[in-house]
């Protein structure tokens, strides 16, 4: 679910980082993911508010893939726009706004893989 709201998010995206830090030991996908925007970005793990570019299809990935694991990700569109992600706690604390038409993307796209969207609320914007 998270993942289709970040895709929808992306796009706007005036600003966005990521800490390279967890809770927890980063599964394998994550530790790729690390090694992928160590070569690309030169950060390396531990960093805090690394910049990633959500328009680049690998960053953008790159970016899903540590969302659940890291202790803060934050994504903001435009001033007035009404798109921001935010997830911290390691995964544990994720918030997002959209304006109410992009939300509903986001339900359709979530009712299309099989995912009932009402397991997510979002508040009308």
């Amino acid at each position: 679910m998270v993942e289709e709201v970040i895709r929808e998010v992306a796009p706007d995206a005036d600003s966005t980082d990521i800490d390279l830090i967890s809770d927890l030991p980063w599964p394998s996908d994550a530790r790729a993911a690390l090694t992928a925007i160590a070569s690309a970005t030169g950060a390396r793990e531990g960093e805090t508010a690394v910049v990633l570019d959500l328009t680049d299809e690998r960053q953008r990935e790159w970016f899903i893939t540590l969302v659940p694991h890291t202790i803060s990700a934050e994504i903001w569109g435009p001033t007035r726009s009404g798109v921001s992600f935010s997830a911290s706690d390691t995964g544990s604390a994720i918030g997002w706004q959209l304006p109410a038409e992009r939300w509903e993307k986001v339900r359709a796209r979530l009712r299309h893989r099989g995912i009932d969207p009402d397991t997510a609320v979002q508040s009308a914007t």
